[in-house]
């Protein structure tokens, strides 16, 4: 593994008081297919393919429960915002899409279909992408399906939904000022990037969100809602070339338009420590600390040794510095690692501590013992074994339900262009040595 540590930063804030998918299944029926798409797995519980207007569309047997999953994505998040960074136009549109107006229905009709088909509906932004997803009864996944063709293609943008929810984006961003994890890690990201865009929350700063106009969020959606940023996921007790079939019908009319290439600024290599400390008097309860380093990006061969080595620091009560700085010398209320490796960028190996204010000092002198002692000798193989057996069995337990294979599938592909990445993941990391 070629890792250095030898540049580092870190961040205290003290909270003071006052595409190739491998090999198919041996009995995989094929197929035939429209000449009008191309399919990247074409098996009879399983289809993955690009349709003819540059949509992909993943559709999954999964009859274990008579329920459907149907998830959206779309490749619009934060760091996508071109000259409107900072802005939070993605989060925004979320609000007005979810639920919303259309051509064809107003809020009530959606809200009211959503409630006689029992359908479970939620949304979500993040850097990259925005999500929309609904789980409903199996019978009911043709009206799910018409229900978020309709947000995303026949979106009525009226200047009163866009004020309103614009309202409400201001009030969350109020909340998130006074919430101590959304402070640390906006700010630890503002450090950690000059350069690249992921320096901005994807909720954006109150001051630019207020300056927003409507002509500005319906050329965003305009712009960014092409199918080609699309990926459509549905999972459950289906018939996967009918649900395409399906598919295709109710997304007959997002015609293929331009996409606009985004091209995302290289993050200079840090240069030397960087180091901030804030103060929030306002706010209860303990300190927090992230100490991180410089890590890699989703698709580096080091992905699997760097992560088995955020399990072995610092993933649950038998890793080093839980026991260490929890247990044995008392500095921390709770301490984790994780090896942050997103798809658009090189990350972040943070050490995430919570304490009491006078323990930072000993408590950063206590997590550079264990990383030395890292560099010295290596891990254990009961230690190894561990980290194997929580990464094998979370991919289990988290891909149980059709929701959970559905949010699976699409977030591998949105992030790497490989539905079963995950699974592969699961496999690589077994072949990680001391």
């Amino acid at each position: 593994m070629r890792m250095s540590l030898r540049i580092f930063w870190m961040l205290l804030i003290f909270l003071l008081s006052n595409p190739l998918f491998g090999e198919q299944p041996a009995k995989s029926v094929e197929i035939p297919w429209s000449a009008e798409e191309v399919r990247y797995i074409n098996q009879s519980a399983e289809i993955v393919a690009r349709l003819e207007n540059g949509m992909v569309a993943i559709v999954k047997e999964h009859k274990h429960a008579p329920v459907a999953a149907v998830r959206l994505y779309v490749k619009a998040g934060s760091i996508y915002e071109q000259e409107h960074l900072g802005a939070g136009l993605s989060h925004l549109l979320e609000h007005l899409l979810i639920r919303g107006p259309t051509q064809t229905r107003s809020e009530a009709e959606s809200l009211n279909l959503l409630q006689q088909i029992g359908a479970r509906c939620g949304a979500y932004t993040a850097k990259d992408h925005t999500c929309y997803h609904l789980t409903v009864p199996a019978l009911q996944v043709g009206v799910a399906l018409n229900l978020l063709a309709d947000w995303v293609t026949g979106l009525s943008l009226t200047e009163e939904a866009f004020k309103r929810e614009r309202g409400v984006v201001q009030r969350e961003l109020e909340m998130y000022s006074e919430n101590p994890k959304t402070q640390v890690d906006s700010l630890f990201d503002e450090l950690r990037y000059k350069v690249h865009p992921a320096r901005f929350p994807v909720v954006g700063h109150p001051a630019i969100v207020k300056n927003l106009t409507h002509p500005i969020i319906l050329d965003y959606y305009q712009r960014m809602y092409v199918p080609d940023n699309t990926v459509l996921v549905i999972v459950g007790d289906i018939n996967v070339e009918g649900m395409l079939q399906a598919i295709r019908k109710e997304f007959a009319d997002f015609t293929r338009r331009s996409t606009v290439n985004v091209v995302l600024p290289r993050e200079p290599e840090v240069a030397g420590p960087r180091e901030l400390r804030k103060v929030l008097p306002s706010m209860q309860g303990p300190a927090k600390m992230n100490l991180g380093f410089p890590s890699i990006d989703l698709l580096h061969e080091d992905l699997y040794a760097l992560d088995a080595l955020a399990g072995v620091l610092g993933t649950g009560q038998s890793s080093r510095l839980y026991r260490a700085l929890r247990e044995e010398i008392h500095l921390v209320f709770d301490v984790r690692a994780d090896n942050g490796a997103p798809p658009w960028a090189a990350g972040t190996f943070t050490i995430h501590c919570e304490l009491p204010p006078e323990h930072i000092a000993k408590a950063r002198e206590a997590i550079w013992e264990e990383i030395d002692l890292l560099k010295e000798e290596p891990v254990t193989a009961t230690e190894l074994k561990r980290v194997k057996t929580q990464i094998r069995v979370n991919h289990i337990r988290v891909n149980q339900t059709a929701a959970q294979q559905a949010e699976s599938l699409g977030r591998d592909y949105i992030s790497t262009g490989d539905p079963h990445f995950s699974d592969r993941y699961v496999q690589n990391i077994q072949q990680v040595t001391a």
